[in-house]
């Protein structure tokens, strides 16, 4: 069967993909510049060891690629042990999805506050709820999103959303090294451990699956994500326009960050 690398890279990235959303609560999180490495070293530690054991257990129990398809690992489990692996599997792969969607709730929702406290979307996604303190606009806002993506292909939504993952990515990593050529003294909860020509060779090739992964999609991939860059790149024309000093607008924090003894 030929293998479609275009893809495989999306499907790659896209289980490896969402750990920088985890800044967008660094706020909220008690010394976040030991906690936040730590975790991370952990759960990408657990989640490449699952992955491959997960995978090595699949090929052996189906070895015929031709086979393969959405739900093959339902089968894997049942080739392996049976009606009870197979329920017991199907039950922790929902609890997984809908830890992973509350998740991407949290952190995107914390994103579309900053963005309504800056300008660049309604005032209302800066309201919180009176006792939780959560932007409840935003959250529901992405629900019901979510919910209308749903009806779309997981292929289809896979490839698209790595479009855009990847090109904001590149911005993301363009501006680590940026900041860090201008402002290297700033105080920042954490700063990665290497030299200036160190954190550019780190960021080479993360860029560089970025790009590839861009390369390799589809037609209406791309079409799609220009349209919607497009329509992105004319809002924020507009937003600057009528906010000609929004670069030095002030932001009020979520919540009362925790106190940090880290030293910047």
């Amino acid at each position: 069967k030929e293998v479609d690398f275009g893809m495989f890279l999306t499907i790659l990235m896209w289980n490896t993909s969402g750990y920088d959303s985890l800044g967008a609560i660094a706020g909220e999180v008690e010394n976040p510049s030991t906690t936040f490495p730590r975790a991370l070293w952990a759960s990408m530690a657990l989640t490449i060891s699952l992955d491959m054991l997960v995978m090595i257990t699949g090929v052996v129990a189906v070895p015929d690629a031709s086979e393969w398809a959405d739900g093959t690992f339902y089968q894997v489990a049942m080739v392996v042990g049976g009606r009870w692996l197979a329920y017991t599997f199907m039950i922790g792969a929902s609890v997984s999805m809908i830890g992973l969607y509350n998740t991407l709730l949290c952190t995107c929702s914390h994103i579309m506050y900053g963005m309504g406290q800056i300008g660049t979307l309604p005032e209302c996604f800066t309201w919180l709820h009176p006792t939780r303190k959560t932007p409840y606009v935003a959250i529901g806002v992405l629900a019901c999103s979510s919910y209308v993506m749903t009806l779309m292909p997981f292929t289809a939504l896979a490839e698209s959303e790595m479009w855009f993952y990847g090109l904001s990515s590149v911005f993301k990593f363009t501006a680590l090294c940026r900041l860090r050529y201008k402002m290297p003294d700033y105080p920042r909860p954490y700063k990665i451990p290497v030299g200036d020509v160190g954190l550019m060779l780190f960021c080479v090739a993360p860029i560089c699956m970025c790009f590839l992964t861009i390369a390799t999609s589809s037609v209406q991939t791309h079409c799609f994500g220009i349209t919607g860059v497009v329509i992105a790149a004319l809002a924020f024309y507009g937003y600057t326009v009528r906010n000609p000093g929004w670069r030095t607008l002030e932001r009020k924090p979520l919540v009362s960050s925790a106190d940090s003894k880290d030293e910047l």
